[in-house]
């Protein structure tokens, strides 16, 4: 089976092809991000399905008045459900890596193969060789493209733009339950202030029938009309600014 192998160069080969699947997948990984960059300049219009996902979700969440408190975790939790080539994206970026350990196993695989059929020193080193440069290609290439860096940028953006566009204004958000907390109090303060206010007026009203029924000077000035009257300057006396 390793002699087969090495006659008819499937390590060699299988190494060549393990780079290219690899460069294939960082591709495929660095469009998505390519993509989600330039998507966010057409917020909120995202015709990308993944910025849909996210603009869907956090309309439905308002909706139903679900606050997104940690925005950073909301969106990290979404980059899983990002697809790119039709396979999802964590699984693209970790493809380079496992193309690696297979250029790593078939590098180990064609070193036994050689040496245990006794195969020339250069045609081990050709695998060897073929199989660190593919490795070092791989991880310069990965490295080169930053994937890290271009995820900061799309979370940034997403950040910015729900916390600081897609959301309400501060003031609105705090002064709208300050107001509705703050009327019930305010119309009972008045109710109360009012019933002192007769309480006192019907104390005072009734002190002066007690004179006008002791003192008969006094007796024929309490008609209803008079009492009315009486009623309203004691109220207008009540509620001057002098009077606390």
């Amino acid at each position: 089976m390793l002699r087969e192998c090495m006659e008819n160069n499937l390590f060699f080969y299988g190494m060549i092809a393990a780079g290219l699947l690899g460069i294939w997948s960082l591709f495929w990984a660095n469009r998505f991000y390519e993509r989600a960059i330039k998507e966010l300049r057409h917020l909120p219009q995202a015709k990308d399905k993944w910025a849909q996902g996210i603009m869907d979700d956090y309309n439905q969440r308002t909706a139903r008045g679900q606050a997104v408190v940690n925005t950073e975790a909301f969106l990290r939790a979404k980059l899983p459900e990002g697809r790119t080539a039709g396979v999802a994206l964590h699984r693209m970026k970790r493809a380079s890596g496992y193309m690696a350990y297979l250029c790593v196993l078939l590098i180990g695989a064609s070193a036994y193969a050689g040496y245990t059929l006794s195969y020339p020193l250069e045609r081990v080193y050709a695998h060897i060789f073929l199989g660190a440069g593919i490795i070092a290609a791989l991880l310069l290439l990965k490295q080169s493209l930053g994937f890290g860096n271009k995820e900061d940028m799309v979370l940034d953006g997403w950040i910015d733009y729900l916390e600081n566009r897609a959301a309400p204004p501060a003031a609105e958000t705090a002064a709208a339950p300050g107001k509705e907390a703050a009327a019930p109090k305010i119309a009972a303060s008045n109710s109360e202030q009012e019933k002192k206010q007769e309480e006192l007026i019907s104390q005072v009203e009734a002190g002066i029938r007690q004179t006008a029924a002791a003192d008969s000077r006094f007796s024929r000035l309490l008609s209803p009309e008079e009492e009315n009257i009486m009623r309203e300057v004691i109220r207008e006396y009540m509620t001057s600014p002098g009077v606390s």
